[in-house]
């Protein structure tokens, strides 16, 4: 049986490098078709409508230096484009300008890009703010009657960012896997049980093997997304101990829902799609679902408490994490309790179930 899932695991393993590598060389395809420096992702300059190039430079570390300058207003953007390797985008408004009044008249000076997007406001004191790309920060002050916006695109990248693109991969795989007991059932449970070893050892030693096959390939996916990320900007990476939290919570994710699917079926001969078809859009809807019925009144109500009370079962409730809302965590930190606690009840109740499964 250990052989067997050893066999198994490692056809999917392969078939997830080959996913996998095959990803990372469109990446690479794609790589010189991609124009990628500071000024072109942060488009700057569109703050200043009327700016025009003053000067341009290359200082003594290699990189462009750039000045742009709108006459009308006074206001200025200063580029330092390091290409590969990022660079800041420092602008100056003036106050009084035609060209911010009616962002000014928000609260806010912003700034898009492809894929990227800092708005914060401008005050008297200094402050900083991040956009959607990881490695971009922004610093805001003000300057007399200029408003001051420095954005930089060489900050460091949380690795929590890779830890949590990993578990959509480790899902799939972990569905895949979670048909192992069906897999013994159908065929050769008779040589299975043949073996001189308890079932409950047996068992255990399957779940082994299977939750080493997530955890390698959560890392590999892991890679192959730094991987893909240096082909286009420098990997200025940080591990944080929230990055090792949402490591943790990525794995467990994946280990939670591996047991859910395997408790679910443990004691099928086959028929596996029976259960990991439905499963998916039941996690994923049930807590939508409960959210409505609990706005209803009478009977409606009360399915929606008990649907509420089932969404503390779904392990896909748990891989999410926002700090308002109705998500039931907030944080990868809280996560890991409750994905931790349904791995154990889930693989447990598959070992069970295991036990009783006849020849």
């Amino acid at each position: 049986m250990l052989y067997v899932e050893y066999l198994r695991v490692r056809n999917v393993l392969k078939v997830v490098g080959i996913v996998l590598l095959a990803a990372f060389a469109i990446a690479l395809i794609v790589r010189p078709f991609a124009h990628l420096d500071t000024f072109s992702m942060l488009n700057a300059v569109d703050l200043l409508h009327g700016s025009k190039l003053q000067s341009q430079r290359t200082l003594a570390d290699g990189s462009t230096e750039r000045d742009y300058v709108d006459r009308a207003t006074g206001g200025s953007v200063r580029v330092v484009d390091r290409g590969y390797f990022g660079g800041t985008v420092t602008t100056r408004i003036p106050r009084t300008s035609h060209a911010d009044a009616a962002t000014r008249a928000r609260g806010k000076v912003a700034t898009s890009s492809e894929g990227s997007s800092i708005s914060i406001g401008i005050t008297d004191h200094p402050s900083s703010d991040s956009g959607d790309a990881p490695f971009v920060k922004a610093t805001t002050h003000r300057e007399g009657r200029f408003d001051v916006m420095s954005v930089t695109t060489d900050g460091p990248t949380d690795l929590s960012i890779f830890f949590a693109i990993s578990t959509f991969l480790g899902l799939i795989v972990a569905t895949i896997l979670g048909a192992a007991f069906v897999a013994q059932s159908d065929g050769h449970l008779e040589f299975t049980f043949m073996r001189p070893l308890s079932r409950d050892r047996s068992a255990l030693e399957t779940i082994l093997v299977d939750l080493a096959g997530l955890v390698v390939t959560q890392i590999a996916c892991v890679t192959i997304a730094v991987a893909t990320f240096a082909l286009y900007y420098f990997p200025n990476l940080r591990m944080t101990g929230e990055s090792w939290s949402v490591f943790a919570a990525a794995l467990l994710a994946s280990f939670a829902w591996y047991g859910l699917l395997l408790a679910a079926s443990a004691s099928l001969r086959r028929g596996y799609g029976a259960v990991c078809g439905p499963a998916w859009p039941a996690a994923l809807l049930l807590p939508g679902l409960a959210a409505l019925l609990l706005l209803q009144s009478g009977p409606m109500h009360v399915m929606g408490i008990v649907l509420n009370g089932l969404t503390r079962l779904d392990p896909l409730v748990y891989a999410q994490f926002k700090s308002e809302g109705a998500s039931v965590v907030t944080s990868a930190e809280t996560a890991i309790p409750w994905l931790a606690g349904l791995t154990i009840v889930y693989i447990a109740a598959a070992v069970l179930q295991w036990r009783r499964v006849e020849a």
